[in-house]
């Protein structure tokens, strides 16, 4: 594929990283999950990390009809920015590049771990866009 093309993807795959999308920004900013994430993030990027593992499991309970559980975790770097984001709205931390890719080089391979471990496939992430803002996408380990 060359560098400049974008890659497409079929519309059931985007609809259901909308959804998945939009069923983690939901997980995160429910009023008692907030307070949880809130109460257990700090300036260590392996609390953030620990905080986005306990959502991406909440999330995979809740999944939307017709969307498998693991693919909670193909929202995984959305749910690391929506955290940072309520981290810094809470006054815990300033939100950087640095946070979101220390965060990330955590929690990625936790996710991967624990998709394997479960005989899945490792999570990806999104196309860029199409969740959370374009500025708080954490980039994959290694990308």
């Amino acid at each position: 594929m060359e560098p400049n093309k974008k890659m497409q993807l079929p519309p059931q795959i985007v609809a259901a990283y909308k959804r998945v999308g939009l069923a983690a920004m939901k997980t995160v900013y429910d009023p008692q999950i907030s307070q949880q994430i809130v109460a257990m993030i700090s300036e260590d990027p392996q609390s953030i990390a620990d905080a986005v593992l306990m959502v991406i499991d909440q999330l995979g309970e809740k999944m939307p009809q017709g969307v498998p559980p693991q693919f909670a975790y193909s929202v995984g770097p959305a749910v690391i920015a929506f955290i940072i984001e309520l981290g810094e709205a809470a006054g815990k931390f300033k939100a950087s590049p640095e946070l979101q890719k220390a965060v990330a080089a955590i929690a990625i391979p936790m996710m991967q771990e624990k998709l394997q471990g479960q005989g899945q496939q490792a999570p990806q992430a999104p196309p860029q866009g199409l969740i959370g803002r374009p500025s708080m996408q954490p980039q994959m380990a290694g990308a």
